[in-house]
Formats: C-alpha cells, sequence, structure tokens
C-alpha cells in the first residue's frame, strides 16, 4: 500500500507524513530540510514540487500564484512527457508516502504510477491556516503578497478539489491535525491503515499558532462542516 498526503499547506501535513516516515515509508527523494516553521521536518520532496509544478503549468491559477498557493479551476489528468522519467525514479521505492498541497490538482495525472493507493487529505481549521499561511508567506515568501482573503481562497479551493475531483475516484481519508494532537485522529488512522504509528512525534506545542477568530466566508464554512462530518 502506498499513501498520497494532501491538504492545504499549513494545515499539519508535515505531521502526517513524517508519522508514515517513521513507520517505513519513502518520502521522496531531495526532501527539505527542517526550518522554524517546521521544526520536525517538512518530509515533502522537493523533486515531487518540481514535478507538480511543472504539471501544473497546464492550468492557469485564477489567483496569480502558483505551486502550493496556487488556485486551480481544475485538476490535470495528463503528464508532460518530460516527467515520466522522474516520476518513475521516484515511484521505485515502495512503499512510498508522497506528500504535496499540490496533489490536489495533480493527482489525476499521477494515477498510472500509484499502484495500489490512499489518501489521507489533512484539514485544520480555516482561521488557524490563514493565520499559518500569512506568517509564513511573510517570512519566507514576501514575494506572494498574500492577504486573508488570498489564504481563505487557497484553503478552500484546495479542499472543494479534493471533493469534486479526488473523493469520486480515489479512497480518501479526512483526518483533522486537531484530532492528531488530541491522540484518537491517530488512534483512527492506524486503525483504517493497519498501521501501528509512532506517537513520538506528536506534540501539543506543534499547534503554535495563535490568531483570533475572524469572520469566514460562507462557501469556507461550508467546505470546513463538510470536512468535519467526513473525518475519520
Amino acid at each position: 500500500m502506498n499513501l498520497v498526503v494532501l491538504g492545504c499547506g499549513r494545515s499539519g501535513t508535515s505531521l502526517v507524513a513524517g508519522l508514515f516516515e517513521r513507520a517505513g515509508f519513502h518520502v521522496g527523494s531531495k526532501v527539505h530540510p527542517t526550518r522554524d516553521s517546521n521544526p520536525t521536518g517538512f518530509f515533502e520532496s522537493g523533486e515531487i514540487n518540481q514535478i507538480n509544478n511543472r504539471i501544473l503549468e497546464a492550468r492557469a491559477s485564477r489567483n496569480g500564484l502558483t505551486g502550493w498557493v496556487g488556485v486551480y479551476d481544475d485538476v490535470v489528468d495528463r503528464l508532460p512527457e518530460d516527467v515520466r522519467p522522474r516520476i518513475e525514479r521516484e515511484v521505485s521505492v515502495t512503499p512510498f508516502c508522497f506528500k504535496d498541497p499540490r496533489f490536489s490538482y495533480t493527482l489525476p495525472a499521477w494515477e498510472g504510477y500509484l499502484g495500489a493507493f490512499t489518501v489521507v487529505c489533512v484539514f485544520r481549521d480555516p482561521v488557524a491556516v490563514v493565520t499559518s499561511l500569512l506568517k509564513e508567506c511573510d517570512s519566507y515568501y514576501p514575494h506572494y503578497r498574500m492577504t486573508p482573503e488570498k489564504a481563505e481562497a487557497v484553503w478552500r479551493a484546495n479542499y472543494l478539489s479534493v471533493f469534486e475531483h479526488l473523493e469520486p475516484r480515489y479512497r480518501v481519508l479526512y483526518l483533522r491535525y486537531e484530532d492528531v494532537l488530541a491522540g484518537h485522529g491517530l488512534d483512527a488512522l492506524g486503525a483504517r491503515l493497519g498501521l501501528d504509528l509512532d506517537r513520538s512525534l506528536v506534540r501539543a506545542d506543534l499547534n503554535r499558532s495563535r490568531y483570533a477568530t475572524r469572520p469566514l466566508d460562507r462557501s469556507t464554512l461550508e467546505v470546513s462542516f463538510r470536512l468535519l462530518e467526513q473525518r475519520i
């Protein structure tokens, strides 16, 4: 069994991918190093990020940004020929767990290379994510000129793509980050996948964002309620 971890950036996907890496899953090549915003590691492959960026060149982003903060209207089903050898190298080590927010839009293009796989879609309170995205972009990507409205749209579009395009095609487990920190989400995830997951990465201090309640768009609330209803 292979795994794909996706969900909006700053939602806890790194923690979840780290749990799988500890369980023996290969997370890809050119793994990003730790930094202040991800002190335990990203468990995310720079090579896979680059492949997904290349795939996304087939779509225009609605918010003028690309990659992990792009907003796309549709998924990509076809691979550019030049990335096929690169994907073949990445999937040559199994079992693997590939993590990238871009998979919410690019996963169908990878389908023939993934074997038997399960999607783990990680989500977190959208207000916390907006706060974290703003801090991350201000610190490392100031040229994005991220705003609360843009960040909220990134969050919403990511999960809408999962609902509309991925859920009908694949096995998707919806995992709430706060439930992982509380423990019962980790139990549910391990039970669904038949894995004994190492709890040493799960620390309450990882939930470091401090945020004030802010009004959310009604469509964002609808997405949030649907995620909560479908969580494992």
